[in-house]
């Protein structure tokens, strides 16, 4: 432990400290809600790792998680997290967090990037608190992620993170995934079939929705295909699965509460094959530029050559 860490832990020096500083010691923050929001920006975080265009990226990636937005912006020198509880977020305090901490070949502590920001606002009993996470073990995993995001970026394996594949083994391991989803799709109508007549026709729109996405997914960009995974394979079998596990009088007064998750999931996934329908047309557009771009010069000199043999012989 440095000098720093245990200058922090002594309590005459903890009152001196700015409130963005002062180390997050409050165990109602430590609620269910709060927890699942960290295991998903651990999974966006690693999902992030896992891409093999990631380091040629200065992008920013966007989720809606419960009611909670995240914003992982990625650049050059830095890794900015921000967390925002918004108010369709079941949590009853709701958060703001700000991270931000150097690549590592940039600014290093410890073996890790330096971290120059790690805040959280939230109100409690009407008041506005301000803390420091830096040294939180309710929010490590996230600073774990981002290490791990670090390596990938800069070509470092990790061991809790899968290596980026070799170009060549891309379109495989696309197709690969696909099947995953094919299987999943085809396995849940036999599941699922002793569901009342009207949840089992919103359940096979449903079906039907994914199915006509899954020839182009390897055109849906990182949020869109990690969404369409967690629906098939976690949140569909799940929700079913809890639905047929409670009593018939049970069932009779959720039935409408099941439906309606069903239709809003079906909403997205149109939303979804919306937004690929704009990405065929720019992905058309794009080769019509390429083209252009590699042959243009050719087929200039040519239809010139054609010209003057036209001219010689007339």
């Amino acid at each position: 432990m440095s000098w720093q860490d245990r200058l922090m832990q002594q309590e005459w020096f903890y009152r001196w400290l700015p409130d963005y500083l002062k180390p997050l010691n409050d165990e109602t923050i430590e609620d269910f809600h709060t927890k699942e929001m960290i295991s998903e920006v651990v999974e966006l975080l690693t999902d992030l790792s896992s891409l093999t265009e990631l380091a040629r990226m200065d992008k920013t990636f966007k989720r809606t998680i419960d009611g909670t937005k995240v914003k992982v912006r990625i650049k050059m020198r830095k890794i900015s997290i921000e967390i925002n509880d918004t108010k369709q977020s079941p949590s009853k305090i709701k958060k703001k967090i700000h991270l931000t901490v150097f690549r590592k070949r940039f600014k290093s502590k410890n073996g890790r990037g330096k971290c120059s920001e790690a805040t959280i606002y939230y109100r409690k009993d009407t008041k506005s608190v301000v803390r420091s996470i830096r040294r939180s073990p309710l929010f490590k995993p996230i600073f774990d992620a981002i290490d791990m995001l670090d390596d990938a970026l800069d070509g470092r394996q990790n061991i809790d993170v899968s290596v980026p594949p070799p170009r060549d083994r891309l379109g495989t391991e696309g197709k690969e995934a696909d099947t995953v989803i094919e299987q999943e799709l085809k396995r849940l109508p036999a599941q699922f079939q002793d569901l009342d007549d009207s949840l089992n026709y919103r359940f096979q729109s449903l079906m039907e929705s994914i199915e006509n996405i899954i020839p182009e997914h390897n055109l849906l960009d990182i949020e869109e295909k990690h969404e369409l995974n967690r629906m098939v394979n976690e949140e569909i079998p799940q929700l079913i699965e809890a639905y047929q596990s409670v009593s018939n009088r049970e069932q009779t007064e959720k039935r409408h509460d099941v439906f309606t998750a069903i239709y809003r999931m079906e909403q997205h996934v149109k939303r979804i094959n919306e937004q690929l329908m704009s990405t065929r047309s720019d992905r058309l557009d794009q080769l019509l530029r390429l083209n252009e771009v590699r042959y243009h010069d050719t087929s200039t000199k040519q239809m010139r050559k054609n010209e003057n043999n036209s001219v010689e012989k007339s």
